[in-house]
C-alpha cells in the first residue's frame, strides 16, 4: 500500500519523517539544501500533524520505518515518496525517477532493508543542529 486517494490537507509537498532518526534528518537537510523553489514543508511522523495523516491513511503510527510524502490529495510512502521527492528537486536529482521502472516490491524491499538498519549505520548526534534561518517556517 503506497498511495492513497483520501482527502488530506491543502498543504502541497509535505514530507513526514522520523524525527528520531539521524538518516532521516540528514535526508531532510539534503532536500532543504536542494529545494530552491521551497516546495517542501517538513513534519515529523511523531508530530500531531504526522499522526493525523498516518491515522487517516491507516499507516502505522507508532513504529516509524517510512518517509511519507503528502502531495495534493495523495499520500506516498517508502520508495515512491523518495523518488517523487527527488523528481521534484529538479535536475540532476530528477534523473533518479528512472528507478520507477524497477518493480515496486523490489524497490520497497531495498527501502525496508535500509530502514531496518539505519540506526546502526548512521549514529544519532548527541546535539541537534539548529536549522538555517532561511529554512524557518518549513518545519
Amino acid at each position: 500500500m503506497t498511495m492513497k486517494n483520501k482527502t488530506t490537507t491543502n498543504m502541497p509537498l509535505t514530507v513526514l519523517f522520523d524525527g528520531d532518526c539521524a538518516l532521516c534528518n540528514k535526508f531532510v537537510v539534503f532536500v532543504l539544501k536542494r529545494d530552491k523553489g521551497k516546495k517542501f514543508h517538513f513534519q515529523s511522523l511523531q508530530s500531531d500533524y504526522g499522526q493525523t495523516i498516518l491515522k487517516l491513511h491507516q499507516l502505522p503510527n507508532s513504529h516509524f520505518e517510512t518517509v511519507v510524502l503528502v502531495k495534493e490529495n495523495q499520500v506516498m510512502e517508502k520508495s515512491n515518496a523518495v523518488l517523487e521527492i527527488l523528481k521534484q528537486l529538479g535536475y540532476p536529482w530528477k534523473l533518479c525517477y528512472f528507478f520507477k521502472i524497477v518493480p515496486l516490491a523490489l524497490r520497497n524491499h531495498i527501502y525496508d532493508f535500509v530502514a531496518r538498519n539505519r540506526h546502526r549505520w548512521v549514529k544519532q548526534a548527541t546535539v541537534c543542529a539548529l536549522p538555517k534561518s532561511d529554512w524557518k517556517g518549513r518545519y
